[in-house]
C-alpha cells in the first residue's frame, strides 16, 4: 500500500474526535474501505457512514447490520445533510466544544461536495479528478472543525480480488450506463482521459460529453448514452482501455 496516503489518513483518524467514512450510495460494497474502518475502531473513535450521491439511486440499498449509523446523503442537491450534522452532534464528545471530523474514504465518492454542504459555501474545491486533493485541508464551520483526505487509492488496493471480480462482471451487466458507470468510480479519471473530456461529479454529464465529442447522437439532437456506455464498455473488454 502506499505509505503516504495511509500515512495521513492515520494522522486524520488520530486527531478526529468522529469519522465521517464517505461511500458511493450506488456501489456500497465497492465503495466500503474495511482498512480504514478497522484503523478507526482500533483508535476508539466513532464512526458514521455517509453514504453519498442518493440523488442518483431510485431506493436505498440494503446495507449490513454492521454499517450504523448509517445516512443517505446528496453532496450536491444536500439531501440528508441536515440528518448528518444531527448524528454529528448525537456522538461526539460531550466535553469537546468544537470536535473534529475527519472525512475519508476512496476518491470521487463526494467527501469535498459533504464538506462544502456541512460548511454551507464552497469552501473546498471539487473534482472528479483521482488525487485533486492532495493533502490534509481543514474547515472551520460553525459546529465542527473538518478534516478531508486526498483521495488516492493504494495501487495493491484497485488489484485486490474484490475490485477484479466486480470488473469481470461489468460486461455481465443488462444495464451499459451502469455498467460505465461502475468502471469510472473503480478507476476515477480513467475513461476521461482516454476520451480527453473533462472530469464531471456526474457520470452522466461525462457519458454526455464523450457521446456529443464523437457524435453520438439520436433524433432530436440528444446525445446517445446507451451507444456511449456501450462503447466504453467495449473498449475496456478489448483492452484499449485500462488502468494505467
Amino acid at each position: 500500500m502506499k505509505h503516504g496516503f495511509w500515512k495521513t489518513v492515520d494522522d486524520v483518524i488520530n486527531k478526529a474526535d468522529i469519522v465521517v467514512l464517505v461511500m458511493d450510495a450506488r456501489f456500497p460494497e465497492e465503495s466500503f474501505n474495511a482498512d480504514i474502518e478497522r484503523m478507526v475502531r482500533q483508535k476508539g473513535r466513532r464512526i458514521i457512514y455517509a453514504l453519498n450521491k442518493c440523488d442518483l439511486i431510485n431506493e436505498p440499498p440494503k446495507l449490513p447490520e454492521t454499517l450504523k449509523p448509517h445516512v443517505f446523503v446528496s453532496g450536491k442537491k444536500g439531501y440528508g445533510i441536515t440528518r448528518l450534522k444531527i448524528l454529528l452532534k448525537q456522538l461526539s464528545p460531550k466535553n469537546v466544544e468544537k470536535p473534529k471530523v475527519g472525512i475519508v474514504g476512496y476518491p470521487n465518492v463526494g467527501k469535498s461536495s459533504i464538506i462544502n454542504k456541512l460548511k454551507g459555501r464552497g469552501i473546498v474545491r471539487t473534482s472528479s479528478q483521482p488525487g485533486f486533493t492532495k493533502g490534509k485541508q481543514y474547515v472551520n464551520t460553525t459546529n465542527f472543525f473538518l478534516v478531508d483526505t486526498p483521495g488516492v487509492i493504494p495501487r495493491s488496493e484497485i488489484e485486490s480480488d474484490k475490485h477484479l471480480k466486480m470488473v469481470s462482471t461489468l460486461m455481465d451487466n443488462r444495464d451499459p450506463e451502469e455498467a460505465a458507470e461502475q468502471l469510472m468510480v473503480m478507476y476515477p479519471g480513467l475513461v476521461e482521459h482516454y476520451f480527453n473530456v473533462e472530469v464531471h461529479e456526474d457520470h452522466q454529464d461525462t457519458m454526455e460529453a464523450i457521446a456529443k465529442k464523437h457524435n453520438f447522437i439520436m433524433k432530436g439532437n440528444k446525445p446517445d448514452i446507451t451507444r456511449t456506455a456501450k462503447t466504453i464498455l467495449q473498449l475496456w473488454q478489448d483492452m484499449k482501455i485500462t488502468p494505467r
